[in-house]
């Protein structure tokens, strides 16, 4: 048995409305944080988990955007109570990591609004909301990748990446 933490495994679970809540809980931490450093927020439920009966990772993902001023204050202040592990590759965007459990894991994308990550994750949750055969075929996919690379997040990453490029490629839905 592979003794990886549940961040580095792939596990893809039912929908959990709870997801909703801990989503919540996360966006009232945020902004309480971020208004007792004067840095105006918006917080937004994205991933798998914000999109209702869709199977996920058992992690809430929270997209909090911020004025382009301000995003190094952000950083600083929300780094004081939630883990940061920097920019992780993406320039422009600090990572967050809250939760020692499955019950409780949420991950923070802390960025400006003008960002690419904050418009691609914007805009694919509009594109699955809007077509529900393509919810379906994510799932799908999601899970057949958890299967095939159950401690191998890279490579579940780059093939979710690769079908999450190609749909928002496909122009059907604008920018």
């Amino acid at each position: 048995m592979n003794n990886a933490s549940f961040h580095d495994q792939v596990r893809i679970v039912p929908y959990q409305e709870e997801w909703v809540q801990r989503f919540r809980t996360t966006r009232e931490m945020i902004i309480s944080i971020l208004l007792t450093a004067n840095i105006g927020c918006c917080v937004y439920h994205v991933g798998g988990t914000a999109i209702s009966g869709m199977c996920s990772k058992p992690i809430v993902d929270v997209l909090v955007t911020v004025d382009p001023d301000d995003l190094e204050s952000a950083a600083r202040a929300l780094a004081e109570h939630i883990l940061c592990l920097g920019e992780c590759g993406r320039p422009g965007r600090y990572f967050f990591s809250d939760g020692d459990t499955e019950q409780d894991a949420v991950y923070i994308h802390l960025t400006t609004t003008d960002n690419r990550v904050a418009k691609d994750q914007l805009r694919f949750l509009d594109i699955l909301r809007s077509c529900p055969d393509l919810q379906k075929e994510y799932g799908e996919l999601k899970n057949r990748l958890a299967e095939k690379y159950p401690y191998d997040r890279s490579t579940y990453r780059l093939f979710k990446g690769m079908f999450i490029q190609n749909c928002m490629s496909r122009d059907l839905f604008g920018e």
